[in-house]
């Protein structure tokens, strides 16, 4: 596994602020000036999981209406 900076944690963090997102729309959001750390593709899942594990995250799958499943992403 890659080695992530305190501050690409952080700004994972901050992508997600208030708002309940997918993976997906955390790497959109990290791509935008000025989050835009460097934290490889590859290495945001995992991230995203150490956040869930260390209690900085939570994590639920939700259902849209086409049937489609997606994990998301909120801070507790």
């Amino acid at each position: 596994m890659a080695t992530v900076s305190a501050s690409s944690l952080a700004a994972v963090i901050a992508a997600i602020g208030n708002d309940r997102l997918s993976g997906y729309e955390v790497l959109v959001r990290l791509a935008k000036p000025p989050a835009a750390p460097e934290l490889p593709e590859p290495a945001l899942y995992p991230t995203l999981h150490r956040l869930e594990a260390a209690g900085r995250l939570r994590a639920g799958w939700s259902t849209d209406r086409f049937g489609r499943t997606r994990r998301l992403y909120r801070k507790p």
